[in-house]
């Protein structure tokens, strides 16, 4: 048997509801996530398979915070760390959200009433919802460099005569 959520439009990439943020918020119990929750949207980041399955007992969401605009250092996965995207609203104007890779929440499904629904109004477009799976995805399969590594390139390129040349230009 697949899991309510599916049915109801929870896949990957899918907003909450804003008027049910504050629930979802709420069950998990953080209280400056709660403190802050006007400014704050939530978006399914487990995969749709996972989602559906009942024997997944939990639900991961990514935790976003609205913003004016995307600035072009954090679209396109340009960094591993943060991520802006861009919404499309079918109610009011498209709106912009900021994500960073370490602020997710996970919760128990049998927690969330029905009643808490995704919303079907507010969605990534195609191209920005592929940006954010593969930024998802990205925390956990780029390379890594032992510390010792960095240790001996900063000793031979001499950190600091590079900072000092840069500084002339």
């Amino acid at each position: 048997m697949r899991y309510w959520m599916e049915s109801c439009g929870w896949l990957q990439g899918s907003l909450v509801k804003q008027e049910n943020v504050l629930d979802i918020l709420n069950i998990f119990g953080d209280a400056d996530l709660i403190s802050d929750f006007r400014n704050i949207a939530l978006i399914v980041a487990s995969g749709s398979c996972d989602v559906a399955n009942p024997g997944d007992p939990y639900i991961e969401f990514s935790v976003a915070r609205y913003r004016d605009n995307v600035s072009g250092n954090y679209n396109f996965n340009k960094n591993p760390r943060t991520l802006h995207c861009k919404l499309e609203s079918s109610m009011t104007n498209d709106f912009c959200i900021e994500m960073q890779a370490h602020e997710k929440i996970s919760i128990t499904k049998s927690k969330i009433t029905e009643g808490i629904r995704a919303d079907p109004g507010v969605k990534f477009s195609d191209q920005e919802l592929f940006f954010y799976v593969e930024w998802l995805s990205g925390r956990y399969k780029r390379p890594a460099f032992p510390s010792e590594f960095d240790n001996r390139i900063n000793n031979e390129w001499n950190k600091d005569k590079r900072k000092k040349e840069s500084s002339r230009v």
